[in-house]
């Protein structure tokens, strides 16, 4: 049943968590957790990745959760249909995933498979990016 898989998928995701703190967010065909820690914070993400919304370098679909690359000083997440993005402590922006429609706002339309791309974003941009993530406002 869909929704053992989804349960299943979050209690695999509660295991992995620290106990500090976690976020999670669900996109459109994956899901990400974010756990935090004193010294820095973890991103992990599973499901569908067939334009690299796991930030993992490849196009393999997770049923477990994976770590995103490079990313360790998130202080929120959010995604989108088929792309992911983390805000830093440095107040930027890294996206990574679709990009056919310029949705990693990086000026381009090509798919990235981890999060390399940065953007300094405003308080008020950061704001309307976690509240709608179709585009990233850079």
């Amino acid at each position: 049943m869909p929704g053992q898989t989804l349960l299943g998928a979050l209690l695999v995701t509660l295991l992995v968590l620290s106990a500090d703190g976690a976020s999670i967010a669900l996109g459109g065909v994956h899901s990400c957790a974010l756990s935090f820690a004193v010294t820095n914070s973890t991103m992990k993400c599973w499901g569908q990745n067939s334009k690299g919304e796991l930030g993992d370098g490849t196009t393999f679909n997770r049923r477990t959760p994976g770590v995103v690359s490079g990313i360790t000083t998130a202080t929120s997440i959010a995604l989108g249909g088929h792309h992911s993005c983390a805000l830093l402590t440095d107040g930027t922006i890294q996206c990574w995933g679709q990009n056919s429609l310029g949705d990693l706002g990086d000026g381009t339309t090509t798919n990235r498979l981890s999060p390399p791309w940065r953007c300094q974003a405003s308080r008020r941009r950061q704001a309307s990016l976690w509240v709608a993530t179709t585009r990233v406002p850079c």
